[in-house]
């Protein structure tokens, strides 16, 4: 088990018109025993990002640790990653059995130890009575932990994980993420994590990678992410629903506040700091998402308050007043988008 470096690593890609700048001066480390996500739409460079360290693309310039040791140079098989693809890459004419053992068996392992690892990852993984099928066989969520299963087999110094549930359907895709993040608890490897599902993110991983345009935006834990976005992309990228971005409430500030940070509050009421028209009421079972506007007929800053499914609910076209603490109130420049210190935009608003 070891820990992933990199360093001014750049990717570009030179067309016959334009040059695309895939990924900027990324320094980033991924601490030995650590689950890292790389989180972001699509084409803020997190694959290239990963392929990269797995050695299945090559950067433009930077360098490139595992361990202690420079990989740049190194072909894959050589770098001792193991890497999970979101279409399981399993050999379809070949058993589970065969398909965890094939990498050991190419490296002339003997049989024994080879079968020795296979039954005792099957039988981690709960694959134990699957060995003899075929993965046509197979569930999308039995064949998401074969291909798991054939790379904890070679015990690399590091897992790569290219969007492994994007195949699954949303139960499934649930399921499969609990299982991984009770295997990362259980193994404590040194993991690789990308996707486009901030949930996925957010529910995984040790820290998060935020990535836009091929360049890092914040990195931190989950929970940091959510309440101190460093910039409007991550607080509109980060949460379901994302943070309400206001860019009216004081003219030269943007006010953040999440949906469960507003109450409802009478729109004649002293306390309401701004009243809103409800246009859609949506039921989610345990709570509920007050879809607002500041007017009726605009489609311009809407604002989304989630309750609790016990509390009373508005109804659409009612006027009502909404309130929230000063505690829980973000604040962005409006020019850069960056998230101001709390001495910055009292300044600010002086």
């Amino acid at each position: 088990m070891s820990g992933i470096r990199l360093e001014r690593v750049n990717k570009v890609y030179h067309g016959r018109k334009q040059v695309h700048h895939a990924v900027r001066d990324l320094d980033l480390e991924v601490y030995e025993g650590e689950l890292l996500v790389l989180v972001g739409p699509s084409g803020c460079g997190k694959t290239t990002t990963l392929r990269m360290v797995a050695g299945l693309e090559t950067m433009s310039t930077g360098s490139i640790f595992i361990g202690d040791r420079r990989v740049d140079d190194l072909d894959p098989g050589e770098r001792d990653i193991a890497m999970v693809f979101q279409d399981y890459a399993l050999y379809p004419h070949l058993t589970v059995y065969e398909n965890m053992a094939f990498a050991l068996q190419n490296r002339r392992v003997p049989k024994n130890e080879i079968d020795a690892s296979v039954f005792k990852v099957a039988e981690l993984m709960g694959l134990q009575d699957l060995l003899r099928r075929k993965p046509k066989q197979l569930s999308g969520g039995q064949r998401q932990r074969v291909a798991v299963g054939r790379a904890m087999v070679r015990s690399p110094k590091a897992f790569l994980f290219d969007e492994p549930l994007s195949n699954l359907d949303a139960q499934l895709r649930a399921q499969v993420r609990v299982e991984l993040a009770d295997l990362h608890r259980r193994l404590g490897s040194t993991m690789l994590y990308v996707t486009h599902d901030q949930v996925e993110a957010m529910t995984l991983g040790d820290r998060i990678v935020v990535m836009k345009d091929g360049v890092i935006q914040q990195i931190d834990t989950p929970s940091n992410l959510y309440r101190y976005p460093a910039n409007d992309f991550i607080a509109r990228f980060i949460g379901t629903p994302p943070m309400n971005i206001i860019n009216d409430f004081i003219p030269n500030q943007w006010l953040g506040i999440r949906p469960e940070d507003i109450r409802i509050v009478d729109s004649q009421s002293g306390q309401a700091r701004m009243v809103v028209y409800v246009y859609v009421v949506e039921h989610l079972g345990s709570e509920i998402l007050i879809h607002t506007r500041r007017e009726l007929t605009s489609k311009l800053n809407t604002i989304v308050v989630k309750i609790s499914s016990d509390s009373p609910r508005p109804v659409p076209g009612e006027k009502i007043g909404i309130t929230f603490a000063d505690a829980a109130v973000s604040w962005f420049d409006p020019q850069s988008g960056i998230r101001l210190s709390k001495e910055v935009a009292s300044a600010m608003l002086t």
